[in-house]
């Protein structure tokens, strides 16, 4: 359950949209780890500015 609690937003975040932005969150947390770069292909698209600071802040949280 603790690591649930951890991942949940996460989880919720790439659900979005039925889960049209898996892909879009998946990449922007590892752009915010500075392992790619964010961008995202058709039909995903960027995140906007406050999702981005969400993920970024979630990954964070991950001392990953």
């Amino acid at each position: 359950m603790k690591v649930w609690e951890q991942i949940r937003r996460f989880e919720d975040l790439r659900a979005e949209r039925q889960s049209a932005n898996n892909v879009t969150v998946v990449k922007e947390a590892l752009a915010a780890m500075g392992l790619c770069r964010r961008d995202v292909r058709a039909p995903s698209k960027p995140l906007p500015e406050p999702r981005r600071a969400e993920v970024a802040a979630i990954v964070e949280g991950w001392s990953v």
